[in-house]
């Protein structure tokens, strides 16, 4: 592919939770770029 939407939690610690060492949110990111996209 060549673009992707990540779509990130706003809730109240929903975005630190996200972005941290074991988030989901991060790990999509990875993923997505492991991918080439």
């Amino acid at each position: 592919a060549d673009c992707a939407v990540l779509v990130v939690a706003a809730g109240t610690g929903e975005f630190e939770a996200g972005i941290s060492k074991n988030g989901q949110t991060r790990e999509h990111a990875l993923l997505a770029y492991t991918l080439g996209v």
